[in-house]
């Protein structure tokens, strides 16, 4: 019975974004710049020309890629560092240009203290992923630890994006959102894979895919989503509940009150009150 309410309450965003949220309703359109131009003279006739088609989305990570991501989490919720680092690095070799596995590298390496390696990291997730400014952050944070200086607080976040009809993958996203509410967790899988599939970059899809993961109890897997998710956007709040939740049901103590912690001081628009109180009780569980 109590894991049922703990689900519903990790999963009450899924029940509002099937709904279409006030914020930002999953089933927007925003607005699209559109450009035409015309070419005329007396004496030549008008010429138009076809659009380039849009560049596909970047394939995702192999199988085995993905493999050795999900030992890279499995060796991260142990707090087995040196271990996780060596997988990672092997993810990251498998496939590198994809950029989260570069940003978990980074996070390795900064838990190490390898500072100048993890800069490396977080520029090579950058430049994978431009603008990149969540990873250039990072790099600026491990250049302030490793200079001995104390990083500069980052601003208030603002709300995670939410993915249009025009998004590639946005279809499959909310088919498995809609899932997710009814508590048909494997067929919600099943459409956040084709999501994450067909958008590798698309966060949201991530935290939806982990919240289906945590409903079939597969936390580890859930909480690789999770952190994936915040790799790609850290703005959201709501995998660092998510984080919380799985650590705590992984019987790391200390990782769950610390992510709880951070949510409660979040000022991220997807920040719950219910959620928030959840947290609270939670961290004074943990941390008596």
């Amino acid at each position: 019975m109590r894991r049922k309410v703990v689900l519903g309450a990790l999963l009450a965003w899924g029940l509002a974004s099937a709904q279409g949220p006030a914020t930002a309703p999953t089933s927007t359109r925003l607005p699209t710049a559109t450009s035409t131009s015309t070419a005329a003279s007396t004496s030549t006739p008008t010429s138009t020309s076809t659009p380039p088609a849009p560049k596909p989305a970047a394939p995702g990570p192999s199988a085995a890629a993905q493999r050795k991501a999900q030992q890279g989490e499995e060796a991260t919720l142990a707090g087995e560092w040196r271990t996780a680092l060596f997988v990672w690095q092997e993810a990251a070799n498998l496939a590198p240009a994809h950029a989260p596995f570069r940003l978990k590298l980074g996070e390795v390496y900064e838990r190490l203290t390898f500072w100048d390696e993890a800069v490396r990291q977080y520029e090579l997730a950058a430049a994978l992923d431009p603008p990149g400014t969540a990873a250039l952050k990072r790099a600026e944070r491990a250049r302030a630890l490793r200079d001995g200086k104390m990083p500069a607080p980052e601003p208030a976040a603002p709300a995670p994006p939410t993915p249009t009809t025009d998004t590639p993958g946005a279809a499959a996203y909310e088919a498995g959102v809609a899932f997710i509410a009814r508590g048909q967790y494997g067929e919600a899988l099943a459409s956040l894979d084709e999501a994450v599939r067909r958008d590798p970059r698309l966060s949201v899809a991530y935290t939806a895919r982990a919240s289906a993961l945590f409903g079939l109890a597969r936390y580890v897997e859930a909480a690789g989503d999770y952190r994936t998710s915040l790799a790609l956007d850290p703005s959201q709040a709501t995998p660092l509940f998510g984080l919380g939740e799985c650590y705590r049901l992984l019987g790391q103590r200390e990782g769950a009150a610390e992510h709880y912690a951070r949510y409660l001081q979040s000022s991220s628009a997807d920040v719950r009150e219910d959620l928030k109180a959840e947290a609270q009780r939670r961290v004074g569980e943990l941390r008596p």
